[in-house]
């Protein structure tokens, strides 16, 4: 893709003119370049799905691009609060970490965007769960406490804002 410096009075021009598509990005740069052209091959199974993730993270960020995690991040960035939260919707939380002590549980967990919600379920052998209850963040970002007095098995549920969970046992 070409970088086109403009005149002020056409600055702004965007959109689709021709075979030649222009774009004006975030901070004002204008970009150009040849308009992708449709194939005539029936889309296989495959790209039929992703077509349809790609317009589901689409309606995603259009409808989250005015919360203010996205926001925030958008004005530090070069990205569009719209960009972020379709980037956020794309991918799952990392579970980097579970480790107990005493009657704590803690949870090293990260997001490319945020960590909104961890959930911890103590559970007996057989799996039926004897405790439950959100994780509260401690030291910085990654970090989650979760108290405990039960002992057993340590399921970890992590959250972005996206919806996407990642789930671990320890």
């Amino acid at each position: 893709m070409a970088s086109v410096e403009l005149p002020p009075f056409i600055r702004s021009i965007s959109g689709k003119l021709g075979d030649v598509v222009y774009r004006v990005s975030k901070n004002g740069k204008t970009y150009v370049s040849k308009a992708p052209g449709k194939s005539k091959k029936k889309p296989s199974k495959a790209q039929r799905r992703q077509r349809k993730l790609f317009k589901l993270a689409n309606e995603y960020a259009s409808q989250a691009k005015d919360e203010p995690v996205y926001t925030e991040l958008a004005e530090k960035t070069d990205r569009s609060a719209s960009r972020i939260a379709f980037s956020d919707w794309w991918q799952s939380p990392v579970i980097h970490e579970i480790s107990r002590r005493s009657r704590c549980i803690r949870i090293d967990a990260n997001d490319n965007v945020h960590v909104a919600k961890v959930r911890v379920t103590i559970t007996d052998e057989e799996g039926k769960a004897l405790e439950q209850g959100e994780a509260r963040r401690t030291f910085g970002d990654a970090w989650w406490e979760f108290k405990t007095r039960t002992k057993g098995n340590i399921r970890v549920e992590v959250w972005d804002l996206a919806g996407n969970v990642t789930r671990q046992e320890a």
